[in-house]
């Protein structure tokens, strides 16, 4: 389980530092943005908090100039990365492990060529079966 949300704001605040022309938060997840006592204030809607949690921390990355984009290899990372990423940012669903290396190369030159902010990024692979 991760807390995606406190990652991205601080990596955000670590590459606002840097003079770079390209600043790639890059996360490469096994899950959802989420822990067990995440948005314990939330009864029954730990899994909603957690997801607009990292939304709002994509899109104060966003505002930053950060451009956030996640790397999965959870199967069901489509269910729930498009809403967190509707704004803006990028994801991609890894299916097969062994197109890790592939898939990081493709994220780094979308960003780097603006092509993830004209399209929104959101890249939408099938799932493994």
């Amino acid at each position: 389980m991760t807390r995606l949300a406190p990652v991205i704001r601080h990596v955000t605040r670590t590459l606002t530092a840097e003079a770079a022309e390209t600043r790639l938060l890059l996360v490469v997840s096994d899950g959802r943005p989420f822990d067990l006592d995440y948005g314990d204030g939330y009864p029954g809607r730990a899994i909603e908090y957690a997801n607009l949690d990292t939304q709002a921390a994509v899109e104060e990355a966003l505002a930053q100039g950060v451009e956030p984009f996640v790397l999965t290899v959870d199967a069901a990372g489509n269910e729930y990365l498009g809403e967190v990423f509707e704004r803006g940012g990028g994801y991609e669903v890894v299916a097969d492990i062994d197109d890790l290396r592939g898939a990081l190369v493709r994220a780094y030159a979308r960003v780097r060529s603006g092509a993830a902010r004209a399209r929104g990024a959101r890249v939408r692979r099938p799932r493994a079966v």
